[in-house]
């Protein structure tokens, strides 16, 4: 858990060292720096807005005036977060997964990026949007979550919520995701 401030305005995290991008390098704090900035500016369009929006200078990033929040400072292992006012859920907003570490260097793209080096278990070899998605193990990847599947190969193509119940049907996908009422239908 992050060390709050007295005001409950700036929230310091510490991370564990050892952990490393599926391409070896380390992950450090300017990851996560990197991961909210990405959310914030505006050409990504971003749902996780809502729940960065407070950091101190996340409305000049969003207005295209600077390219980083003041408010978010990252040294090493340590990442600092200013808000505008107290937020005491803000340490649960960060779990988010818009907030996972990402390269430093990884491009602002609404799109998606093509093939991205990660710190969890998994990270994507290939990605074709609306075609498909290629994960594979990271090689480096020491954290608790469990890993033994070696790659997934994901089929973007299904046309309705209801083809990706048929496939799986047929035995052309091991697995989908679709939503729940989907499984009553009487097709």
């Amino acid at each position: 858990f992050p060390s709050v401030s007295r005001d409950r305005k700036t929230y310091t995290f510490k991370l564990r060292s050892g952990f490393r991008f599926s391409d070896g390098s380390p992950v450090r704090a300017s990851a996560f720096a990197r991961a909210i900035n990405r959310v914030l500016a505006p050409e990504m369009k971003s749902p996780a807005l809502l729940l960065v929006r407070d950091i101190v200078g996340a409305g000049r990033v969003l207005q295209g005036k600077s390219e980083t929040a003041s408010g978010i400072v990252a040294r090493g292992n340590t990442l600092t977060i200013r808000l505008t006012r107290p937020a005491p859920d803000f340490p649960h907003r960060t779990a988010s997964t818009y907030f996972c570490a990402v390269p430093p260097e990884l491009p602002i793209d609404p799109e998606g990026v093509a093939e991205y080096h990660a710190a969890g278990p998994y990270y994507v070899v290939e990605y074709r949007p609306g075609e498909r998605v290629e994960i594979r193990r990271n090689p480096h990847y020491g954290g608790r979550r469990p890993h033994h599947v070696d790659a997934f190969e994901v089929d973007l193509r299904a046309a309705s919520p209801q083809e990706v119940l048929r496939r799986v049907d047929r035995g052309d996908a091991d697995w989908g995701y679709t939503l729940a009422g989907i499984y009553f239908g009487s097709d």
